[in-house]
């Protein structure tokens, strides 16, 4: 049985509705898997936020801990798949949603 994580929406971030680590793995083509590590990345960000918003104690703080591990994971899988489809691809989309993220969000954590 495959695992699967899903990322709820959190308070006032748009935190993906559901990002699960079973779809990484089923895409095949990297339009999904670009669509996949956009969506991860950028929930990781979000839930970043909320957890620096909540402090790291209590059940939502837990929650929103599993939330970042949840995008890391589905990051790393969906980023090691097109690693192996399209290396340049997957390069040309890091460096886009870096340059996004320095745009959208101005602190130094992130998840590449």
């Amino acid at each position: 049985m495959k695992s699967q994580k899903t990322i709820e929406t959190h308070g006032d971030y748009p935190i993906n509705d559901v990002i699960s680590l079973e779809s990484a793995q089923q895409a095949n083509t990297a339009i999904e898997l670009e669509l996949i590590l956009t969506n991860s990345s950028f929930g990781y960000e979000y839930a970043m936020i909320a957890l620096k918003e909540q402090g790291e104690l209590g059940l939502v703080a837990e929650h929103i801990k599993s939330q970042l591990d949840a995008c890391r994971e589905v990051y790393l899988e969906a980023r090691q798949k097109l690693q192996i489809l399209d290396a340049v691809r997957l390069s040309e989309l890091e460096q886009g949603l870096q340059r996004q993220k320095n745009e959208i969000f101005t602190k130094s954590e992130s998840l590449h």
